[in-house]
């Protein structure tokens, strides 16, 4: 956990919240919000270098949990999930704490962080030696549409197209 990125997660939390009242039901609002979230973790994730440490302490706390895992789960586990619960909410219609809102918001985030997780499968699958900014945009032009498509906000895409290099 990293004070340095406190400002900008809390800010990140409090704006997912407030764009959910704003968009009052709005489905292209939502849609528009799941790939703003979906778009920006994927980023993040496959360009920022934390990421490259963090996702493996991450990994090995869920699989083995510390005396710390608590802490990850109050301070940033559940604050993320919660406020993508509420866009998952409000595209579906479920309440933010039933099982189905959890799981797919579970699937959402899960999806993304598979990315830097597996980034050596992702990596031998492809024949990629390393995330460039033109695979970084197939990913996430690959992957947004379909967590739309997944909340029923927008039709489910054809099949994904597009140059690795």
């Amino acid at each position: 956990l990293s004070e340095d990125t406190e400002p900008t997660f809390t800010a990140w939390v409090a704006g997912v919240r407030a764009g959910v009242e704003k968009a009052d039901g709005d489905r292209e609002a939502l849609a528009d919000m799941i790939a703003q979230f979906v778009g920006g973790m994927l980023s993040n994730i496959l360009s920022g270098a934390n990421f490259r440490w963090q996702i493996p302490i991450m990994l090995r706390e869920f699989q083995h949990p510390s005396k710390e895992f608590g802490m990850l789960v109050r301070e940033r586990i559940d604050p993320m999930h919660d406020a993508v619960c509420e866009i998952v909410s409000a595209a579906t219609g479920n309440s933010p704490q039933a099982p189905e809102t959890r799981l797919i918001t579970a699937n959402i985030i899960g999806q993304c962080m598979m990315f830097g997780a597996a980034r050596g499968v992702v990596f031998t699958r492809l024949d990629w030696a390393e995330y460039t900014p033109k695979r970084i945009d197939l990913i996430i032009n690959t992957v947004v549409p379909r967590s739309q498509a997944m909340l029923g906000l927008r039709p489910a895409p054809g099949p994904a197209k597009g140059k690795t290099e």
